[in-house]
């Protein structure tokens, strides 16, 4: 879940370019108009949207256009946003995405409420942080969620996030401030290296054989 005002913000370090992502149950691809319709259900869902801190409440049609609007810019700053989906039947499944953050580039995602408790996100999650470290040189990558969406921090534990603090993040959705659980992954944590080995350990279990394509 990305934090909304972030003050001294770092750029993520890699090239945005076409990003098209393929696991074994998914794909991660570039958002654009053919998901307004999904996006816009997804994200009326209010369960959904209370545990984002940027997505207000209700979700409109309007919301998502404005949103495309913005992604040309943040592709240039070299942020990603990318629709997951089901490389089988299409089905659109929700966001995942990194756009910078203080003091580390962050990753943030939500998913539509009909595929929660199927390891979709730890899936997708994977395989974005898989890129991420593989074409570029970023050491650490940010991420949290609200306290009371725990669902999110079990993904975050099981890639091998730490947490790193308590603070207070605004929610659109919910038009209050909701503490907020800060967390960082490592490259060394996720590739288990050196004696942080979790994050390996349990990145070889999101999925088998997984590939991308970055063209």
């Amino acid at each position: 879940m990305f934090r909304r005002d972030l003050g001294n913000v770092t750029q993520p370090d890699l090239d945005a370019g076409h990003v098209d992502i393929v696991t074994d149950r998914l794909r991660l691809s570039p958002v654009g108009p053919q998901h307004s319709d999904a996006v816009v259900a997804g994200l009326g869902d209010e369960d959904v949207a209370r545990n984002l801190a940027r997505v207000p409440y209700p979700y409109t049609v309007k919301d998502f256009d404005a949103y495309l609007a913005d992604l040309a810019e943040m592709n240039r700053n070299g942020e990603l946003c990318l629709a997951i989906s089901d490389w089988k039947t299409e089905a659109f499944l929700g966001f995942i995405g990194l756009r910078g953050g203080s003091p580390h580039p962050e990753i943030g995602y939500w998913l539509v409420k009909d595929y929660w408790g199927k390891g979709v996100m730890k899936e997708a999650a994977a395989a974005l942080l898989d890129h991420v470290f593989a074409i570029s040189d970023e050491t650490v990558i940010g991420s949290g969620h609200f306290v009371d969406n725990p669902r999110s921090g079990k993904v975050l534990d099981f890639l091998g996030f730490r947490e790193t603090g308590i603070s207070k993040v605004h929610s659109l959705a919910r038009g209050e401030d909701v503490d907020h659980r800060d967390m960082e992954l490592t490259r060394e944590a996720y590739f288990g290296l050196g004696t942080e080995a979790n994050g390996g350990r349990q990145r070889a279990r999101t999925r088998g054989n997984s590939y991308a394509m970055d063209y």
